[in-house]
């Protein structure tokens, strides 16, 4: 489900307790806690619903993903001499996990690591996508 549908379907059951709440006699205590208690709950996910939409949003404004172009420039230059991200990271002198976590944009390694990434390609580190 996605975002906008949850923040309505949740306005909606808070609204109606609300209503409910207006009418409601405090005097079944255990109901009226139960109802208010409920309404808090949904108050706050909404809130994390809304948040969560303002992020989603807020990462697409950050321009496009390291990893594509990380992987737009580097995947062809595998192709090309025939490497797997093993064999790259081999030439290169890094483990494996730092080639393929910094194809797939989960690391910014440090420049020498990136020098020998670079080097194993055939390539100026600064033609390395950062």
């Amino acid at each position: 489900m996605d975002e906008a549908k949850l923040q309505a379907q949740l306005e909606e059951q808070v609204e109606v307790l609300r209503r409910w709440l207006d009418k409601a006699e405090p005097s079944n205590r255990p109901l009226y806690r139960q109802a208010v208690r409920k309404k808090q709950l949904l108050e706050r996910e909404l809130k994390l619903s809304k948040l969560r939409e303002t992020l989603s949003k807020a990462k697409g404004e950050h321009g496009p993903n390291p990893s594509n172009e990380r992987q737009k420039f580097i995947v062809p230059i595998l192709e090309t001499k025939g490497l797997s991200i093993h064999d790259w990271a081999n030439q290169a002198g890094v483990d494996w996990h730092t080639a393929d976590n910094y194809l797939s944009g989960k690391a910014r390694p440090y420049r020498s690591t990136r020098g020998k990434l670079a080097h194993a390609l055939g390539v100026k580190v600064e033609d390395l996508p950062a």
